[in-house]
């Protein structure tokens, strides 16, 4: 049904895919078999060449045109944390300024149930390295700007957007109406590709982040079992409480994981490095 409402989406028949909203109990095994594709490196090189990347008229509307600007809010960020986390949508939309954290000197995004925050399952409770890319792009110094503003949520402009847009709808996820952006914004990248197997197809959409990520640790061969504590993702070998999945050592070791296994070799991110 996800699949069939995000069709209707891409192909204008609706205007707001109200099954997003819904937090649907799906297991790692069912959720490999829905249609979503990985995205290949050309198409990752593409969305991050895009304007709202390279200089944009400003992050709302005017998203897709060529401008000065480069702001740096919740579009800008949300694509580069999932492909560095795998974590859910609404996942990173709900993310406290508190849920960054440190331990031994490893930056890492605390995913949990906290604060009327949601999680899929009892698995997606977890704590997830900072990749070094998402540090050189600047994510820490973007944290430090929005705590320093006072600000409780680490992308403020995220229930301001579902106050305006979705609140008549009955949404109740503030993920909501950024899955429904995302799908416009891969749209707007298509007519800037090219050649015709590069291009976004129906079966890319924002969850595809996270095939993506299992994609890339396959590739690179990295430890299922990290995989699945990293991802969020349930694993039957595993049956530790949450102090022994969280020790010292395991963020070290997961630390590395991440940084070993998300390569993507061929994407290139220099422009938006901090300098």
């Amino acid at each position: 049904m996800k699949t069939l409402f995000a069709e209707a989406l891409r192909k204008r028949v609706i205007q707001e895919n109200i099954i997003d909203a819904i937090d649907w109990p799906v297991s790692h095994n069912e959720s490999q078999t829905k249609k979503y594709a990985p995205f290949s490196i050309e198409q990752l090189n593409a969305m991050f060449r895009a304007p709202l990347y390279t200089g944009c008229i400003d992050d709302g509307r005017n998203y897709n045109k060529v401008g000065n600007n480069r702001p740096r809010r919740v579009r800008f960020w949300l694509p580069l944390i999932a492909l560095f986390t795998g974590a859910r949508i609404n996942e990173i939309c709900q993310l406290h300024t508190s849920d960054i954290q440190e331990k031994n000197g490893i930056a890492f995004i605390s995913i949990n149930a906290e604060d009327d925050k949601h999680v899929k399952t009892k698995a997606a409770v977890r704590q997830v390295p900072i990749h070094d890319e998402l540090i050189k792009i600047g994510f820490l110094d973007y944290v430090s700007e929005i705590r320093a503003k006072g600000e409780t949520m680490l992308f403020p402009e995220v229930m301001t957007d579902l106050s305006r847009g979705t609140k008549r709808a009955g949404h109740l996820s503030p993920s909501a109406p950024l899955s429904k952006w995302f799908n416009h914004f891969i749209e707007s990248v298509n007519r800037r590709i090219d050649e015709a197997e590069h291009k976004f197809t129906s079966e890319h959409v924002f969850h595809s982040f996270r095939h993506t990520v299992r994609t890339e640790f396959r590739r690179n061969r990295a430890a299922e079992d990290d995989v699945c504590r990293i991802c969020g993702w349930e694993n039957g070998s595993r049956n530790k409480s949450l102090a022994d999945h969280y020790g010292e050592s395991v963020i070290e070791n997961l630390h590395e994981t991440v940084n070993s296994g998300l390569i993507y070799k061929g994407l290139d991110l220099r422009h938006l490095y901090m300098k």
